[in-house]
């Protein structure tokens, strides 16, 4: 019997069925939902990483090279994963006989749970001998969701599968998010530690094994909407009326004919006071989140084969690619069609980061490249955009920004 890629009471999903056990039966009554590309982008880059730790490789050697799903690496993948292989590989150098561990499964015994029935994988660890520390990395590759690792249930979940399996003496022990590309990441950081007492995940395992318990016997009850639905991407979503209820609270379409809205029958945007049009917005967000869950759980009921009214499957447009190697296509095109290679094969100034790299190998201080920073360098926002209130960026005065050049000469 094939063993499942995902256990039902994984990491991914833990956080939510320990405040909503009964997501994990509602789940089961749903077709299964296609992945979207950017998971299958996210599952591109985790290869990526894997096959960089493993073998000590720059991920810039792998331009190009198609990671699973027709994903090719791109500079800024490469760039992302870079910053995660590098805090990783910095861990490993504290000390000597420090170990690493890249995409290593384990099982948990949990109370309440079937033998082998709770199980995962770390991306990525580290383990000193020498002084007991532990840290254990989880790498996220997407933009939309900022992952905190405070409090993370998916972390606390690996924690516990590199503490509780394996005859190590932990001392310290430090749980860390890389999220290179976060929307944050200039306020907050690519890289987010916190540092868990591991006597504490006796607790944790506790609060697992009853959630899991709650979720045998749930059967579709004990449902509670809340971030959890979107952050784990629940299955359910569409389905769950905690969800429904939760996201069109408040928006105008809870009991709408939407084959009857027309842009005619609402109010144009200048007839709408600030605080109305903040309500709008507002609940535009979260209508949205529920109407790409129907799209989704549409389109796993047309690849299921089912009939829907107005829709069909389709294959999706090719894309050309190269199937012989940038020498190759130069030469042939340089020699049959005299076309000068530097336009087939142009050259480019590397990225930033790759030129403090380096810098580095080169033998320049930090002083050093922070002055050739400055001077060749500069970091500029593209512009401003809005953000709720709960956003971890400062506010800024638009009218100051709009007005402060003018001169009332």
């Amino acid at each position: 019997m094939t063993e499942p890629a995902h256990s039902r009471y994984g990491g991914s999903v833990i956080g939510r069925i320990l405040v909503c056990p009964g997501s994990v039966a509602l789940c089961d009554t749903v077709p299964l939902v296609a992945s979207s590309r950017y998971a299958e982008e996210g599952t591109a880059a985790h290869a990526l990483a894997e096959a960089c730790l493993s073998r000590q490789l720059h991920p810039n050697e792998f331009l190009d090279v198609e990671m699973g799903a027709g994903f090719p690496v791109t500079v800024e993948m490469a760039e992302a994963v870079r910053v995660y292989c590098e805090t990783v590989t910095h861990e490993l150098a504290l000390t000597k006989t420090a170990e690493l561990y890249v995409e290593k499964k384990f099982a948990l015994k949990v109370a309440g749970a079937d033998e082998g029935e709770v199980f995962g994988r770390n991306d990525a660890m580290v383990y000193h001998p020498e002084t007991g520390r532990l840290r254990v990395f989880d790498y996220k590759h997407g933009v939309g969701v900022s992952v905190d690792a405070d409090d993370n249930a998916q972390l606390k979940f690996y924690a516990a599968g590199a503490v509780f399996s394996n005859p190590w003496k932990v001392s310290e022990l430090i749980l860390t998010v890389v999220q290179p590309r976060a929307r944050d990441v200039d306020v907050a950081g690519a890289v987010k530690d916190w540092k868990f007492e591991t006597p504490d995940l006796f607790e944790f395992l506790g609060d697992v094994g009853e959630a899991i318990v709650a979720a045998k016997q749930a059967s579709g009850q004990q449902l509670n909407a809340g971030a959890h639905c979107d952050k784990s991407f629940c299955d359910a979503r569409i389905v769950c009326p905690a969800y429904r209820a939760l996201k069109l609270a408040g928006t105008g379409f809870e009991d709408v004919d939407l084959t009857e809205v027309e842009a005619k029958d609402y109010p144009h945007p200048s007839e709408l006071t600030n605080e109305r049009l903040a309500q709008i917005v507002a609940a535009l967000a979260r209508f949205s989140s529920w109407s790409n869950a129907c799209q989704e759980y549409l389109e796993a009921k047309l690849l299921a084969g089912e009939q829907v009214p107005g829709w069909k499957v389709v294959d999706k447009i090719g894309r050309a690619k190269w199937i012989s190697d940038e020498e190759s296509v130069a030469k042939t095109l340089e020699l049959l069609y005299d076309i000068n290679r530097d336009l087939v094969l142009p050259r480019k100034l590397t990225t930033i980061s790759e030129v403090e790299k380096l810098l580095k190998g080169a033998g320049a201080t930090k002083r050093q490249i922070e002055d050739f920073k400055l001077r060749c360098t500069l970091k500029e926002s593209s512009g401003m955009t809005i953000a709720p209130e709960s956003d971890r960026r400062p506010a800024v005065n638009a009218a100051e920004r709009a007005f402060g050049d003018v001169s009332t000469d």
